[in-house]
Parts: C-alpha cells; structure tokens; sequence
C-alpha cells in the first residue's frame, strides 16, 4: 500500500485537466499560503433601496464616523443605521433629480470633506459628508462618466462632449471651473481612444484610455498645470468600472487579451484564468464587468455576466498570486467600511440573540472596519461577514503510478474541517470522462475517509457543507495500491 498527499491547488482552470499544479473545480474559498479558507456568506443589513442600485461609496467624515452612500437611476441615498434594519434615506438635491443613462453607473469620488457623485447623464454633484442633508449641482463641473483626484485637483474624463478629453478644477477647489484660471484646464488626450478612468499617483495621475495609457503630470514650471506623457501606448482597458486600484500607481484591470497590472501590463492571467473567463462571459456584457477590492483580503474581485444570464466573482489575490471564484450572486461589489455596532445596539440589526448571523468576532461589529460588502440582487447592503459559504475543493487528475492503472481505497483530508463529504474520480486514459464515485463522509473516530475508484487518472473532491466551521484545507492523503495487487 502506498501514500501520496495531493495538494488542493490554485484555480487555474487555463491548464490541462491532467496538471496537478492547477485546479479547474475550487469554488468558494479563499488562497492561503498553505491551502486555501473559507469565503464568508453575505450577511444582510438593510433594506433594500427603492430601486434597482447602481454604485455606491462608503466614506470616512471629519470625525471618522462611516457614512455610505449609493445610487439609483433617480436619486441618491444615505444609509440611515438609527433604524432596524438599516434604510435608505433621499439626499438627493430633489426628489427624482436625477436620470442616469442606460448601461452607466454613478461614480464617487472624495475630495476633502466633500463627495462628488456623478454619471453621463446630468450635472455632477456633491455633498459635505459632515453634513449630509443634500447633494447639490456641482456648478461649472462638466458632464462626465469619470473621475479621480489628481494632488490638489478633482478631475473629470470623458467628457459629454469629448470622450477622449480630462478637465480639471482650481487647485484645492471643486467648485473652480473657470479654465486658465487658478490651475484649472482641460486637455484632449490624442492617443488611445475614450477614456475609461484614471487614478491617482505621486506625480499626478494615470489617466486609462481604451487603448493606452498616459501619466498626467504636475508641472507647474512649464507654465502648464499639468503635462501628459506617454505611458503605455499599447495597453488599455476594455471594462471602465472594473479598474481597480491597490495602491499608490498599483491596479487590476480587464484589457482586450485578459487580465493585467500596472502601468507596464504585467500579464496575471495568461494561462491561468483568461481564457476560462474570456469562454464564460457574456461579450455583450463586458462593459458591465465591475471591480471591487477586499482589502482585508487583499483580494481584487470582478463580478461579472454568465452567458446564461446569471452572475459570477472572479477574485485575484495579488499578495499570494493566486486566483478564485464564486458563486455568489450579487448586484454590485463594493469595498465598505462597517458602521459602528455596540453591544447594546445589536438590537438594531437583529430581533434576538439567537438571530444573529454573524460570528461575534466578525468585522461586522468592528466600526470602521475593512469589509468586502455587496448589494444584493434585491438590492440590499450586505457584507461577506457571516458563516462560511458552502465550498468545493478539488485537485486535476493524477497518474498516481506512471504509465499504470490504481485503485485508490481511501484517504484524509489534511486540514481542520470535520464535517464534509469526499469522493474519488477514476479516469481509464487522458481525454476520459471522469466516472465519480458515490460522496462518503469521514469516519467519526479516525477521520479516514472509505472511498474507492479504479482507473489511470484519480481526481479528489471534498465538499464541505455551509455554515461548517473550518480554517484551512490543504489537500488529501490518498492510498492506493497498483490496481490487483502487487
């Protein structure tokens, strides 16, 4: 009888189905350095809005206190946390102000003690977020689908009138549009086709066309505000709101050919999840793809289309260059900060003790605190703060012994779950369907799990139950003998 520990790999779903370094199968977990854990389950905390809910924000005022806002195709929104559960309160600057264009989203962006708020389809706003009564028109701001802030400027790109053209505001002014005056000034971009958005880094910003990209540059000594220098005149974005940025010049994005990092384009999907993704979207829908960021996590999800109409996250670890997926249907991803919970304010949020759907140590209950959050489908604030979602872990197909046939007789998971089910996937050649085997769980005693398959190739699945308790899962110790004996 011999031994052999298979490790659950990452998901790679871009390499040979016989590759044990890569799995095409890991659904709802998380890379770890030594396996991979658990994803949360969406925890609901609000109402939901009156309608269908197209961006939101979560933002810090002068007293660090959260505040979040979102948005719909007519108003705009604070969530209210005095009531239970959580609602939406107007702040628009009047009743049904508002009418967002079909297939855009609204755009945040803080600037100091004010949020601008903004889509194609009107004035931009803004609103004091230490006083939140009302958002009002951001006067002399042009029409834009984007915006980043730039040192002391709030800029805007693709304009109404120019999609390949930035404008930006008086220096430390939001309000200041008068251009030539107090830094304020506009520039067409020549190279690379619409702007898609921009971020901001230490000498400007990045300003992110569809088919290239520019550094947007401080200079006040050339007599100009700002100069615009090639960066990269060969990679763009194809997805506008799926930018996302990880740090000082650091993003994720979707260009033509796949996933990409940085200003320089450093491929990190090639060959491990483009393809797959590029096979599973929805094409028509590719505009929709949206990224978020869980910090915390230190994960970069998109949520994006399926061809049957359904949606999926797709997540990048860039700490461990590692990806993920999930099942999780959700209307918007966003990365929040979690209001201030209390002990005694637990009551706002649940009718009972026995109600509450979040472990006590969660974020949820931490004020201030890093959290991957959504908006249901329903259109609810929720965040990925509850018990463990149910999961499956499994390796590719393996030749257990080289050129041979084996019959596997059982295994361990090596990791801490106890409560789950595993099975065995037996292959007679490369190319074969898998024939699985009947799901067993693990015995009581001795954790020894009695699956059994006979074949060229093995596959292992472990499947774990939601709401099980559990850490890490590293992958199975499996026996096997060469198939009748030796």
């Amino acid at each position: 009888m011999a031994s052999r520990f298979l490790a659950f790999p990452p998901f790679e779903p871009d390499k040979a189905e016989y590759n044990i370094t890569a799995s095409d199968a890991m659904l709802n977990v998380l890379p770890a350095a030594d396996g991979h854990k658990p994803q949360p389950a969406l925890v609901e905390v609000s109402s939901a809005l009156p309608a269908t809910c197209l961006g939101a924000v979560a933002v810090r005022d002068s007293s660090d206190a959260v505040v979040i806002f979102a948005g719909t195709a007519t108003d705009l929104y604070k969530l209210n946390t005095a009531t239970s559960p959580y609602s939406w309160t107007s702040v628009s600057k009047s009743a049904a102000a508002y009418s967002v264009p079909t297939d855009e989203k609204w755009v945040f962006t803080k600037f100091g003690t004010n949020l601008v708020a903004h889509t194609l389809g009107d004035v931009p706003q803004y609103i004091d977020i230490d006083t939140p009564t009302a958002f009002a028109d951001l006067t002399g701001a042009p029409t834009a689908r984007h915006s980043w802030v730039a040192g002391d400027f709030l800029v805007f790109g693709h304009l109404s009138t120019a999609n390949n053209k930035i404008r930006w505001s008086g220096v430390n002014d939001i309000t200041f549009w008068t251009i030539g005056k107090r830094g304020a000034d506009e520039q067409v971009i020549p190279r690379g086709g619409e702007i898609m958005g921009g971020i901001g880094d230490q000498r400007g910003a990045i300003v992110i066309s569809r088919g290239a990209m520019h550094y947007m540059q401080f200079a006040p000594a050339s007599g100009f505000t700002f100069t615009i220098a090639e960066a990269n005149p060969e990679r763009g974005v194809i997805a506008a709101y799926g930018i996302v940025q990880i740090g000082p010049g650091q993003f994720i994005y979707l260009s033509e050919d796949g996933f990409f990092s940085g200003v320089q384009g450093a491929p990190i999907g090639a060959e491990r999840v483009d393809g797959w993704f590029f096979d599973q979207v929805d094409l028509d829908f590719l505009y929709d793809v949206r990224g978020s960021v869980d910090p915390f996590e230190k994960i970069v999800w998109f949520k994006f289309r399926l061809q049957n109409g359904t949606f999926k996250l797709l997540g990048y670890d860039w700490q461990l260059d590692r990806w993920c997926q999930s099942d999780a249907s959700i209307r918007e991803a966003v990365a929040l900060l979690t209001p201030e919970i209390s002990w005694d304010g637990l009551d706002s949020l649940y009718a009972s003790i026995d109600a509450v759907d979040s472990p006590f140590d969660s974020r949820l209950f931490k004020g201030g605190r890093l959290v991957f959050g959504a908006v249901t489908t329903d259109d609810k604030l929720a965040y990925f703060s509850g018990t463990n979602r149910a999961a499956t872990l499994e390796t590719n197909g393996v030749e257990l012994i080289p050129g041979e046939r084996a019959f596997v007789n059982g295994g361990r998971l090596v990791g801490d779950p106890t409560t789950f089910t595993a099975q065995i996937g037996t292959q007679d050649f490369h190319g074969d369907t898998v024939t699985w085997d009947t799901a067993v769980s693990p015995s009581s005693r001795t954790k020894f799990l009695p699956f059994r398959g006979a074949g060229r190739l093995h596959r292992h699945r472990v499947s774990i139950a939601a709401g099980a308790t559990w850490k890490i899962a590293s992958g199975i110790q499996t026996e096997y003998e060469r198939e009748g004996g030796s």
